[in-house]
């Protein structure tokens, strides 16, 4: 079959082509050569979410829209290791990368089950990301599913000159306390895995997060739960007590934790939620009426934008703000806080 000669069409008909691409074809394409690569990222080529995980190996996830995701393996190429002897470091400090992409297959959907090659002869995974999120238009990266000693000692150098919005399900190790604690300080979003020291989760709590979403091995208290700056605390099999959430709604009506928008306790059974105990002295008044609630999205909290809060009772702060409480007693077991913006 005689080939197409793509790039001597007119600029416009020939970007037009570009954009008529399906993504995995644009983004292979990009890797041609430089010139190639500024037409792509010419052509206004975006997607929804990009991030980082790692399983096994590292991938790199691109999400353009509910039935399209390309994910890129990097695929590190032996002969270029550092001649340590120490095995340890040959998993970490590969020089040279490949990229096998291909399309993630949806149930029911057409198959494309094409995969591709990226070659470079120099690039790294630092390489790879810097053009990838060139030609995606993009400065940020969603977020990064691995461990710490991976995403210390690979990851984030490879991402350093991006934002990078959350760390998820990234588990913490005692050796690297002290970095991991100065790397999540930049990102917004923290769902660990794993038990920090009560002196380092006391510094974690008391950053400025979205939302925090601690590992169901880290021990909560009252002081804890008083200390937290996150304006989203989602807390699972809590050792907090309805006491001890009674205490807390008592200190917050007098105006603490102003940065909570969204407080979620976890239990594993409707018998550690004492309703009457809970609510015992707090002046409260029945939720009548229907009301959306805007949370963060989907990607970050499990909720929808917008979540729809029926029933429970309404509490107010000192300041005026009124928040709505959710208990769960029959499915979820579950104690919620929702802290309305308007008052």
């Amino acid at each position: 079959m005689q080939s197409f000669p793509l790039f001597r069409l007119p600029f416009n008909a020939l970007m037009t082509t570009i954009r008529s691409m399906e993504p995995l074809h644009q983004l292979t394409l990009s890797t041609c050569s430089n010139v190639v690569y500024n037409l792509v990222k010419s052509a206004g080529l975006r997607c929804q979410s990009l991030y980082i995980e790692h399983d096994g190996d590292f991938k790199i996830v691109a999400k353009f829209n509910e039935r399209r995701s390309v994910t890129m393996t990097i695929l590190y190429i032996p002969t270029e290791y550092n001649d340590d002897d120490d095995d340890e470091d040959e998993e970490v400090r590969p020089l040279r990368a490949e990229v096998e992409a291909k399309y993630n297959l949806y149930e029911g959907e057409e198959e494309d089950d094409n995969e591709y090659l990226w070659k470079h002869p120099s690039f790294t995974l630092k390489d790879w990301v810097r053009n990838l999120l060139g030609v995606l238009n993009r400065s940020e990266i969603c977020g990064s599913y691995c461990g710490p000693r991976n995403y210390l000692n690979y990851v984030r150098p490879a991402i350093k000159d991006y934002d990078l919005k959350y760390l998820n399900r990234f588990y913490y190790n005692q050796v690297y306390g002290e970095e991991i604690l100065e790397s999540v300080s930049t990102v917004s979003r923290l769902e660990f895995v794993g038990h920090f020291k009560p002196s380092e989760f006391s510094k974690l709590l008391i950053s400025n997060f979205d939302v925090l979403i601690p590992s169901e091995d880290q021990d909560i208290t009252l002081n804890d739960l008083l200390l937290c700056n996150a304006a989203h605390f989602n807390l699972s099999n809590s050792n907090l007590t309805p006491n001890d959430l009674n205490k807390f709604l008592k200190i917050w009506m007098k105006n603490s934790n102003t940065h909570l928008r969204y407080l979620k306790v976890g239990y594993e059974s409707f018998g550690d939620l004492d309703e009457e105990l809970l609510m015992e002295g707090i002046n409260h008044q029945d939720q009548m009426t229907s009301k959306v609630f805007n949370s963060y999205c989907h990607e970050h909290t499990h909720h929808a934008p917008n979540i729809l809060v029926e029933g429970g009772y309404n509490v107010y702060r000192k300041d005026g703000t009124q928040a709505t409480i959710i208990i769960d007693r029959l499915e979820d077991f579950t104690f919620e806080l929702f802290v309305w913006s308007d008052k």
